[in-house]
C-alpha cells in the first residue's frame, strides 16, 4: 500500500512539474531599412539599422510538437505570457498563416520562394524552470515596396532612383 501511494505521489509531482507554466517576458524588435530614393546620410543609415519595438503585433509561437500559440506584443513590443518548458519557434503572423508579406494574392509571388519564406522563424525561445533563452535567428525586417521577397518582377512597383 505504501509503495502504491508513493508511486502515485511521484507520478503526480512529475505531472505538476511537467504541466507547470513559466512567465515569459521578451521584447520583440524589427528593422526598418531605408526605403528612400536619395542617397541617405550616415545618420539615416544608422537609424535604419537600429532595432525598433514590434508594437501591438500578433506573433505565433510553435512548440516542438507543432502546437501553435497566438501571442501579441504590447505598446513596448513586449510579449508577456505563460508557457510550459520547451523550445518554441516564433513566427510573424503572415508566415505562420502562409500569406504574402504585403497581402497581395499568392499568384503574384514565386510559390517555391514563398514556401521557403514561410519556414523562417524570426526567433527561437527556450523556456526552462530557471532560465529563459531568447535568440533572434532571422529577425523581422520590414521590406521596402521594391524589395519584397518572392514578389514576381511583373508585380513590383517602380524602383526609386
Amino acid at each position: 500500500m505504501k509503495l502504491s501511494v508513493g508511486l502515485i505521489l511521484f507520478l503526480f509531482s512529475g505531472f505538476l512539474s511537467y504541466s507547470q507554466k513559466y512567465t515569459v517576458q521578451v521584447v520583440v524588435t524589427y528593422i526598418q531599412p531605408y526605403c528612400g530614393g536619395a542617397r541617405p546620410s550616415e545618420e539615416i543609415l544608422e537609424m535604419a539599422r537600429t532595432p525598433l519595438p514590434y508594437v501591438e503585433k500578433k506573433v505565433i509561437a510553435v512548440n516542438e510538437k507543432g502546437k501553435a500559440f497566438k501571442l501579441k506584443t504590447n505598446k513596448e513590443g513586449k510579449i508577456v505570457c505563460k508557457l510550459k518548458e520547451g523550445n518554441y519557434k516564433l513566427f510573424e503572423e503572415w508566415r505562420f498563416n502562409k500569406n504574402t508579406p504585403d497581402g497581395q494574392p499568392h499568384k503574384n509571388y514565386d510559390a517555391n520562394c514563398l514556401k521557403a519564406e514561410w519556414l523562417k522563424e524570426f526567433a527561437v525561445l527556450t523556456v526552462e524552470s530557471k532560465k529563459l533563452d531568447y535568440r533572434e535567428t532571422n529577425g523581422i525586417v520590414n521590406t521596402c515596396n521594391y524589395n519584397i521577397p518572392c514578389l514576381l518582377d511583373s508585380f513590383r512597383g517602380p524602383i526609386p532612383e
